[in-house]
């Protein structure tokens, strides 16, 4: 099993979980679209990185620092109970670089 998007080849089962090749060229060019806006580590102060994850047979999407390895959580594609919608793989790339950019200013 493959944990990330990065080594998922034709062929793998991987691939068909994201719905083939032509989507998962979509996804990773929305997810390096995405990276440019993100907020440094507010650990490290290192650039994050958008990663494409999966848990059991679904992907989904986090975004971490590649130096202290902090992170989101994953979002994961499927029907969210809570919001009694379908969420799509693009929805959890969204959602990811949303939350880590989320920032409250600390109190003095």
């Amino acid at each position: 099993m493959n944990w990330h998007f990065d080594g998922v080849k034709p062929g793998m089962q991987e691939m068909e979980w994201l719905g083939g090749e032509l989507e998962l060229q979509r996804v990773r060019a929305l997810m390096e679209e995405l990276e440019q806006g993100l907020s440094p580590c507010p650990f490290c102060g290192a650039r994050a990185v958008v990663r494409g994850v999966f848990r059991y047979d679904s992907p989904g999407a986090m975004v971490e620092c590649p130096l202290c390895h902090c992170g989101t959580l994953a979002f994961i594609t499927g029907f969210n109970y809570l919001t009694e919608e379908n969420e799509t793989l693009e929805k959890c790339v969204k959602k990811a670089v949303s939350r880590w950019n989320r920032r409250t200013e600390a109190a003095v």
